[in-house]
């Protein structure tokens, strides 16, 4: 079955969870990635290519019969809609979402926090509605308001986590320090990725390791260190989750996903969604076209 149009997608990859980034869903195993062009932030870096827009992008034509080939072959357990502002779109993006959410596994979103008009803001949100998975990105301290809002709604029933996107550590020390002050105060445990371009390994680590003091669950799968790329407990402190960069090299974590040291639970999640249906063990990046 081929789609008609083109749709505002620049690449699909099969690929590691914590790429999308990910750090506490599917622990180790596999997603395929869809990037969407277009984002309301004006980077001039994006990890999903969503700083083309229409002029430059090369778009794809989406073909749902090469898509269910990759579920069945690949079995992936996350289908992750990532990069811009898709549901801002209108080409035929409803009848694609509605086929390729019916596979099976896990259904998830990255959603931008920013001011948007509310029937933006409705539209993603009832995107979100059907999803599993959603992860919130922020880049402006402005915009941490709008964090919260879309955490008040999805947070019930569903895995949530927090990316702070930047050039540089400069571009994004205020945004980490004010969300993480706010993310304590509320009682919020949400794990939060940080990714840069521009990425000053020891002074990032500096700041890391200043941030865990109040808040644990800060990371980054950009470092080379295991200390900084792994999954501290918020409650005792200790490595649940033992990375390098992307790999997960071990797990501390019972059958009920929490803590095997201290018994505490980690975040709102329940073992089917911390646990990978098949765990891969080097990093993958393959394109489906």
């Amino acid at each position: 079955m081929k789609l008609e149009g083109i749709q505002p997608i620049s690449s699909v990859y099969l690929t590691n969870v914590e790429r999308i980034p990910l750090s506490m869903c599917c622990i180790g195993g596999t997603a395929i990635n869809i990037n969407f062009i277009q984002c309301s932030y004006s980077c001039t870096y994006c990890p999903w290519e969503a700083h083309l827009d229409t002029r430059s992008a090369q778009f794809i034509r989406l073909n749902l019969e090469v898509l269910t080939s990759s579920f069945n072959r690949y079995k992936p357990d996350i289908v992750f809609l990532n990069g811009g502002d898709f549901w801002r779109f209108d080409h035929n993006l409803k009848s694609i979402l509605s086929k390729i959410f019916n596979a099976e596994a896990y259904k998830g979103i990255k959603v931008i926090a920013y001011p948007a008009p509310k029937s933006t803001l409705d539209s993603m949100l009832e995107l979100a509605d059907y999803c599993d998975i959603v992860l919130i990105e922020i880049g402006k301290r402005s915009n941490i308001p709008f964090v919260f809002d879309i955490v008040s709604y999805v947070v019930k029933g569903k895995h949530v986590e927090l990316v702070v996107v930047g050039d540089s550590l400069n571009d994004v020390r205020e945004v980490v320090e004010v969300l993480t002050e706010k993310l304590a105060a509320f009682s919020y445990i949400l794990p939060l990725n940080l990714i840069l371009n521009q990425f000053d390994e020891p002074q990032i680590h500096i700041f890391i390791d200043k941030i865990r003091v109040r808040y644990p669950l800060m990371h980054t799968f950009q470092s080379k260190s295991s200390e900084y790329s792994s999954i501290l407990c918020p409650k005792c402190r200790l490595p649940v989750i033992v990375r390098q960069g992307i790999n997960t090299i071990n797990t501390y974590l019972d059958e009920d996903c929490r803590c095997k040291f201290c018994k505490s639970k980690i975040i709102n999640i329940g073992r089917s969604f911390c646990r990978a249906r098949r765990k891969v063990k080097i990093p993958i990046n393959i394109p489906i076209s």
